[in-house]
């Protein structure tokens, strides 16, 4: 029984990894498209 236990956790964990990491590839896409606009914003008003 507490063999199983562990590798539900352990299964657990990875989901919860992977999801984070998901998280933050997303974050880093949208932060990457704001920095691209703030960028060309910039350009515009030079």
């Amino acid at each position: 029984m507490a063999k199983k236990k562990a590798t539900k956790g352990a299964v657990k964990k990875v989901m919860q990894s992977k999801a984070a990491q998901d998280l933050i590839k997303k974050e880093r896409a949208i932060i990457g498209d704001l920095l691209v606009e703030l960028g060309k914003a910039l350009k515009k008003k030079k």
